[in-house]
């Protein structure tokens, strides 16, 4: 009995030991609505590198969330949408490391409000995806694709 406690204590501690040392990538955005009717058309943009990749918001109640995964080095910027009762609003927004980069509202400022360098610990792929594809001499049978 003893060698099967001893064996799941070991096991325990080395999916604790592992589950701790997992790669942060997100975001975290965690949203509230003191009157509890949502954002009523407010929103938060979110890119990366230049690109919107999520539009966060509450539809409906007092609370919500949302994150954005993201890469070592990458530039984040957060926007901030108006709605109809901003005064109502408020945020928080965490790093991937788990540092509070603020809490905003109510009232949170119109337009670009924060810039941040990804501290992420997830690595790019080494190989990214193509984009910006485009197709030329296009035949029946063949097709010049560049990107």
């Amino acid at each position: 009995m003893k060698n099967y406690f001893y064996a799941l204590s070991s096991l325990f501690f080395v999916l604790t030991l592992t589950n701790n040392s997992l790669s942060q990538c997100d975001y975290l955005i965690n949203m509230q609505d003191s009157y509890g009717d949502g954002w009523n058309g407010a929103s938060i943009d979110v890119a990366v590198n230049g690109t919107i990749v999520s539009n966060l918001t509450i539809a409906n109640g007092s609370t919500g969330s949302g994150s954005v995964s993201t890469y070592t080095n990458d530039i984040v910027a957060f926007t901030f949408n108006s709605g109809s009762w901003d005064s109502e609003i408020t945020f928080q927004i965490t790093d991937p490391a788990g540092n509070s980069l603020g809490s905003f509202g109510p009232n949170p400022t119109i337009g670009l409000f924060l810039s941040d360098t990804s501290n992420s610990t997830c690595a790019p792929p080494s190989c990214m995806p193509p984009s910006g594809f485009v197709a030329s001499n296009i035949s029946g049978s063949s097709a010049d694709i560049s990107w």
